[in-house]
Protein backbone atom coordinates (compact mmCIF):
# COMPACT_ATOMS: atom_id res chain seq x y z
CA UNK A 1 0.00 0.00 0.00
CA UNK A 2 1.39 3.30 -0.81
CA UNK A 3 2.49 5.83 1.98
CA UNK A 4 0.62 9.32 2.64
CA UNK A 5 3.63 10.68 1.20
CA UNK A 6 3.45 8.77 -2.05
CA UNK A 7 0.15 9.72 -2.40
CA UNK A 8 0.45 13.35 -1.82
CA UNK A 9 2.79 13.22 -4.49
CA UNK A 10 1.11 10.99 -6.95
CA UNK A 11 -2.08 13.30 -6.20
CA UNK A 12 0.45 16.44 -7.17
CA UNK A 13 1.75 14.73 -10.07
CA UNK A 14 -1.63 14.23 -12.05
CA UNK A 15 -2.41 17.34 -11.39
CA UNK A 16 -4.70 17.29 -8.58
CA UNK A 17 -5.31 19.85 -5.56
CA UNK A 18 -3.74 18.76 -2.12
CA UNK A 19 -4.13 20.32 1.46
CA UNK A 20 -1.12 20.42 3.15
CA UNK A 21 -0.27 22.32 6.87
CA UNK A 22 1.82 24.87 6.11
CA UNK A 23 3.54 27.81 8.56
CA UNK A 24 0.68 29.52 9.12
CA UNK A 25 -2.33 27.86 7.76
CA UNK A 26 -3.42 25.02 6.13
CA UNK A 27 -2.19 25.69 2.19
CA UNK A 28 -4.06 24.38 -0.92
CA UNK A 29 -1.18 23.13 -3.30
CA UNK A 30 -1.02 22.31 -6.93
CA UNK A 31 1.50 22.21 -9.43
CA UNK A 32 2.49 25.20 -10.95
CA UNK A 33 2.95 23.75 -14.44
CA UNK A 34 -0.94 22.00 -14.50
CA UNK A 35 -3.11 25.16 -15.75
CA UNK A 36 -6.18 23.10 -15.03
CA UNK A 37 -5.21 22.65 -11.29
CA UNK A 38 -4.59 26.23 -11.13
CA UNK A 39 -8.17 26.75 -12.37
CA UNK A 40 -9.02 24.07 -9.91
CA UNK A 41 -7.54 26.43 -6.67
CA UNK A 42 -9.54 29.64 -8.23
CA UNK A 43 -12.82 27.73 -8.38
CA UNK A 44 -13.12 25.47 -5.34
CA UNK A 45 -11.54 28.91 -3.31
CA UNK A 46 -13.64 31.51 -5.76
CA UNK A 47 -10.63 33.44 -5.58
CA UNK A 48 -10.51 36.60 -7.42
CA UNK A 49 -8.45 35.21 -11.16
CA UNK A 50 -6.63 38.62 -11.03
CA UNK A 51 -4.76 37.58 -7.03
CA UNK A 52 -1.96 35.38 -8.00
CA UNK A 53 -0.60 32.48 -6.32
CA UNK A 54 2.40 32.00 -4.23
CA UNK A 55 4.89 29.46 -5.04
CA UNK A 56 6.06 27.33 -1.90
CA UNK A 57 9.98 26.29 -2.84
CA UNK A 58 11.70 23.02 -2.28
CA UNK A 59 15.14 25.17 -1.00
CA UNK A 60 16.69 28.56 -2.10
CA UNK A 61 18.23 26.80 -5.57
CA UNK A 62 14.80 25.78 -6.56
CA UNK A 63 13.82 29.68 -5.52
CA UNK A 64 16.96 30.95 -7.47
CA UNK A 65 15.57 29.53 -10.74
CA UNK A 66 12.37 31.60 -10.23
CA UNK A 67 14.29 34.77 -9.80
CA UNK A 68 14.62 37.29 -12.70
CA UNK A 69 17.84 36.81 -13.71
CA UNK A 70 18.95 40.22 -14.50
CA UNK A 71 18.14 41.54 -10.56
CA UNK A 72 20.69 42.13 -8.10
CA UNK A 73 19.64 39.24 -5.87
CA UNK A 74 21.93 40.26 -2.87
CA UNK A 75 18.93 41.53 -0.61
CA UNK A 76 16.89 38.27 -1.85
CA UNK A 77 19.88 36.29 -0.66
CA UNK A 78 20.25 38.42 2.92
CA UNK A 79 16.38 37.87 3.35
CA UNK A 80 16.27 34.41 2.67
CA UNK A 81 18.95 33.30 4.67
CA UNK A 82 18.07 35.10 7.47
CA UNK A 83 14.50 34.00 7.45
CA UNK A 84 13.95 30.88 5.71
CA UNK A 85 12.67 28.33 6.17
CA UNK A 86 9.66 29.05 7.75
CA UNK A 87 6.49 31.85 7.56
CA UNK A 88 7.94 34.67 4.75
CA UNK A 89 7.04 35.15 1.66
CA UNK A 90 9.26 36.85 -0.22
CA UNK A 91 7.94 39.12 -3.41
CA UNK A 92 10.73 39.44 -6.17
CA UNK A 93 10.88 40.02 -9.87
CA UNK A 94 10.08 36.97 -12.05
CA UNK A 95 12.23 35.27 -14.18
CA UNK A 96 11.43 33.36 -17.26
CA UNK A 97 11.08 29.94 -15.20
CA UNK A 98 8.04 31.37 -13.18
CA UNK A 99 5.07 29.98 -13.83
CA UNK A 100 3.04 32.93 -15.30
CA UNK A 101 -0.33 31.79 -13.35
CA UNK A 102 1.75 32.88 -10.19
CA UNK A 103 3.22 36.03 -11.62
CA UNK A 104 1.73 39.30 -10.72
CA UNK A 105 2.86 43.00 -12.01
CA UNK A 106 6.66 41.24 -12.93
CA UNK A 107 6.97 39.82 -9.52
CA UNK A 108 6.12 36.15 -7.85
CA UNK A 109 5.73 35.47 -3.85
CA UNK A 110 8.17 32.96 -2.86
CA UNK A 111 8.24 31.03 -0.05
CA UNK A 112 10.23 28.22 1.45
CA UNK A 113 8.29 25.95 4.13
CA UNK A 114 9.90 24.79 7.35
CA UNK A 115 8.29 21.46 7.45
CA UNK A 116 11.16 19.38 5.94
CA UNK A 117 8.34 16.57 4.82
CA UNK A 118 6.49 19.11 3.04
CA UNK A 119 9.79 20.43 1.09
CA UNK A 120 10.70 16.82 0.41
CA UNK A 121 7.35 16.41 -1.97
CA UNK A 122 7.95 19.87 -3.11
CA UNK A 123 11.57 18.63 -4.28
CA UNK A 124 9.82 15.32 -5.43
CA UNK A 125 7.16 17.35 -7.43
CA UNK A 126 9.63 19.74 -9.37
CA UNK A 127 11.08 22.03 -6.88
CA UNK A 128 7.79 24.18 -6.14
CA UNK A 129 4.11 24.34 -6.57
CA UNK A 130 1.47 27.22 -6.69
CA UNK A 131 -0.01 27.24 -2.87
CA UNK A 132 -2.87 29.67 -1.00
CA UNK A 133 -4.72 29.47 1.99
CA UNK A 134 -7.45 26.11 1.86
CA UNK A 135 -10.09 28.40 3.43
CA UNK A 136 -12.96 29.84 0.89
CA UNK A 137 -12.32 33.24 -0.24
CA UNK A 138 -13.23 35.71 2.40
CA UNK A 139 -13.92 33.42 5.56
CA UNK A 140 -11.08 32.49 8.20
CA UNK A 141 -8.42 30.58 7.85
CA UNK A 142 -8.21 26.85 8.58
CA UNK A 143 -5.56 26.28 11.15
CA UNK A 144 -6.36 22.54 12.17
CA UNK A 145 -6.70 19.22 10.36
CA UNK A 146 -10.48 18.67 11.32
CA UNK A 147 -11.09 21.77 9.63
CA UNK A 148 -9.00 20.68 6.95
CA UNK A 149 -11.55 18.10 6.66
CA UNK A 150 -14.49 19.68 5.79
Amino acid sequence: MPSEFDLSLHTLRRGGLLAWPTDTTWGLLARADRPEALARIYRVKGRDPAKPLQLLVADLPAARRLLDPGWDAAPFERLARAFWPGALTLVVPAGPEAPEACVHEGKVGLRLPADPELRRLLARAGGYAAATSLNPSGRPPVLRYRDALR
